[in-house]
């Protein structure tokens, strides 16, 4: 017989490589199923799952939320008359009582409450996730039996219907209906997670679209705000603007030219320009006038130099941005029919998946009603009542 990982694997739908669920993820599946079990099982079926440890004096035994079934104490003396003859020659066996931890200071011999234990009416009492027997014993055959789970063994690699994972045969049909359902619900959750991703996928490839053309906008938005825009002397195109004119005004016939600074004894309001000095012959002077005329168009080139390389730096980068974004929508309408077939794939295997885990959740269901029918017919000695309904796992 197969593991029960090894059985509950052959009931899920999964693509080729695709990853099944662990050993781990079939032990708490495993675990929580017979939990289930454990809180409905008719009393006299839970002797299947019991386990015992032996008194630790002063230190109790770690039992955790686990059921008590019930302590036993081996007496420290020989107080069993074995044969008969008269001698005590065997120890006695003797089941404890339980007493609420809250009244453990009444268990000292000789308190005179009724709580008061002694080695042959001993007492048990839980405190702190233990149990604590008193008088303490060091008697091997001292012990708390309670139900384990999971049981010692037990795993998801365990062979099914083996006898050997510590799940009684008898139920161990429900724990692998329930650890199916869990697996498969497993399985759909991860579908549910690969839509989402891809999802995710998707509009991050928009957000990315979204990027690269705004990045394109904001180079095309430089060449309007450094070259056409803005009319601060600190711009390009202002500089070519302003080199110009100050030409002209040099060369035409102007009056009131109020930025010359190199020409000697030009004053501001002084007639200054090349062509009225050529009218009145005065070469010396025209020759100045020329030189500034030629220093403000080298500065006219330069700058319109600048703004010829913004300009191509700028349509440069913005072209190359939206070739990114154009190549980027190819890649989402490809993206796209992927996650449409994918989609279309996954609703089909979501609903196969949510009839097969609503099969074995009833199987489970079903199980435990049984269980459940025979724990209240146990209780009531067949009583005609309506047994109750079991609302342990959610529909």
């Amino acid at each position: 017989m197969a593991s029960y990982s090894d059985m509950a694997n052959s009931y899920l739908p999964l693509k080729d490589g695709e990853d099944v669920p662990t050993d781990a993820d079939y032990t708490n599946w495993m675990t929580e199923g017979l939990q289930h079990i454990i809180n409905v099982i008719p009393t006299d079926m839970l002797w299947m799952f019991e386990t015992s440890a032996t008194d630790a004096a002063e230190d109790g035994v770690s039992v955790g939320t686990n059921k008590i079934m019930y302590v036993q104490r081996e007496s420290d003396s020989n107080l069993v008359d074995s044969n008969g003859d008269g001698t005590n020659d065997a120890k006695m066996l003797v089941e404890c009582r339980e007493v609420p931890a809250s009244l453990r200071g009444r268990i000292t011999p000789g308190s005179g409450y009724q709580e008061e234990a002694s080695e042959t009416d001993p007492v048990w009492y839980k405190l702190g996730g233990k149990v604590f027997m008193f008088p303490s014993s060091a008697e091997a055959n001292s012990k708390v039996y309670w139900i384990l789970n999971p049981p010692v063994g037990m795993t998801g690699n365990s062979t099914y219907l083996a006898g050997t994972s510590g799940i009684p045969l008898e139920v161990d049909p429900l724990v692998l209906s329930y650890s199916i359902y869990k697996a498969l619900c497993k399985v759909h959750s991860d579908l549910i997670i690969e839509q989402r991703d891809d999802i995710k996928d998707l509009h991050s490839s928009i957000t990315d679209i979204d990027t690269a053309i705004g990045l394109g906008k904001d180079a095309l938005a430089r060449i309007k705000l450094f070259v056409w825009d803005n009319s601060t002397s600190e711009y390009a195109f202002t500089k070519v603007t302003a080199s110009i004119n100050r030409a002209e005004l040099l060369i035409s016939d102007y009056s009131g030219f109020e930025d010359l600074e190199d020409v000697n004894d030009a004053s501001a309001t002084e007639i200054f320009s090349a062509i009225k000095m050529l009218e009145e012959e005065e070469t010396d002077l025209l020759q100045g006038v020329i030189a500034l005329v030629q220093a403000e168009l080298s500065k006219a080139q330069i700058d319109s130099a600048q703004i010829d390389q913004i300009m191509k730096t700028a349509i440069a980068e913005a072209q190359s941005h939206f070739g990114e974004a154009s190549a980027r929508l190819g890649i989402i309408q490809s993206k796209l029919q992927e996650y449409q077939m994918n989609s279309a794939q996954r609703q089909a295997v979501s609903q196969s998946i949510m009839a097969a885990s609503q099969k074995f959740d009833r199987e489970f269901k079903d199980g435990l009603m049984m269980l459940v029918k025979g724990s209240y017919e146990e209780k009531t000695m067949g009583d005609q009542k309506d047994p109750p309904t079991y609302s342990g796992m959610a529909d």
